[in-house]
């Protein structure tokens, strides 16, 4: 089976190009749109760049459900970097294996966390 995209990053890009103000993401009354969300995700992708985040480095991800996850995910995955999901209903010292494991350069948290 073929995939269409390289990666998240492409599949947003796509979508944003064809339909830009169609809503991509919805959180109760707020909605987010395909173009929306690509700035925001170019806009972190930015800052995990300048932050000397490349390819191929492991970037966790320590959010609760809510867009900022998806925005994280995509734009570790538009730099080519690995995206590592850690569940927040971990230990603190399930959370300190994962991260040392894989050798995390970043952590990206919810402010609660």
């Amino acid at each position: 089976m073929k995939y269409p995209y390289e990666n998240f990053y492409e599949m947003l890009s796509t979508h944003a190009s064809r339909r830009p103000r169609r809503p991509a993401i919805f959180v109760g009354d707020y909605k987010l749109t395909y173009d929306r969300l690509r700035r925001k995700v170019d806009t972190l992708a930015r800052f995990l760049e300048l932050s000397d985040i490349k390819k191929g480095d492991r970037v966790a991800i320590f959010m609760q459900n809510a867009k900022e996850f998806v925005i994280s995910l995509f734009a570790i995955t538009k730099i080519g970097a690995v995206a590592v999901p850690v569940n927040t209903f971990l230990k603190s010292e399930e959370v300190a294996y994962i991260l040392n494991d894989c050798e995390a350069k970043m952590v990206m948290a919810s402010s609660g966390l």
